[in-house]
């Protein structure tokens, strides 16, 4: 071997070891968030020590909460709800995204919510997102937090996400995160729709409501628009 081969294969080894040795770029502190909340998020959720709360005290004089149970008593009130959150592995919608599966009253025939979300990074803004999507086929995955096995290969073909303009936006706030839509941003026909959720590593809130544009009148929402508080199961 010439010398010129030598110091061409001893410069090729040297460059390899110091790009070995180079430090991996840091993550940004939303990243770090986004890693959190990744790590907080997935669990199984419930607020029946909440409804126990309410109904222990209902009756009560100036107290005005009532559940709102599926055979249409306490309508308007609390609503006992069973939430599911997994990560999902479908790299065909994103790197972060969750499955969601809600139902009513312990009954996992009554579904209440179902959804897919997209958490990202939007570098321009400097803000987590949380995008919202309806499956267009939806009874054909209920009950897929038994086994996600069954939302294997699913792609944006499945989905219908919500527009940009309803997604959540993450806000850290203490040891929480906070995550709400843009106040009547997502809206459509007149009505602006709201949902707001808080987590933290053991507990799932939310809250939502329905409001007239033109004077801001509320037309649909639960328990007066407090948090519906659950707790971590599992």
């Amino acid at each position: 071997m010439n010398a010129r081969r030598s110091t061409e294969i001893a410069c090729f080894v040297v460059v390899l070891a110091c790009l070995g040795s180079m430090p991996a770029r840091a993550e940004s502190p939303l990243e770090q968030d986004l890693e959190q909340i990744m790590a907080w998020w997935p669990g199984t959720y419930n607020n029946d020590r909440q409804v126990a709360e309410v109904e222990a005290r209902m009756g009560e004089e100036n107290f005005t909460g009532e559940v709102w149970r599926l055979d249409g008593s306490g309508m308007g009130g609390y609503l006992n709800v069973t939430s599911h959150y997994l990560r999902l592995d479908a790299p065909a919608i994103g790197d972060n995204v969750l499955y969601v599966e809600e139902y009513r009253d312990g009954q996992p025939a009554e579904t209440y919510r179902q959804r897919v979300y997209t958490l990202s990074v939007d570098e321009e803004e400097q803000v987590i997102r949380v995008n919202l999507a309806n499956f267009k086929d939806r009874e054909k995955y209920i009950g897929a937090y038994r086994d996600l096995s069954v939302l294997d290969g699913i792609t944006r073909d499945d989905i219908a996400p919500f527009p940009g303009i309803c997604d959540l936006i993450v806000e850290q706030r203490g040891n929480r995160y906070h995550m709400r839509m843009r106040t009547n941003a997502c809206a459509f026909g007149g009505q602006a729709f709201s949902y707001e959720a808080v987590i933290t590593g053991d507990a799932f809130w939310f809250r939502d409501k329905i409001v007239r544009l033109e004077d801001d009148t509320v037309v649909m929402t639960m328990a007066n628009f407090n948090f519906h508080k659950s707790d971590r199961v599992d």
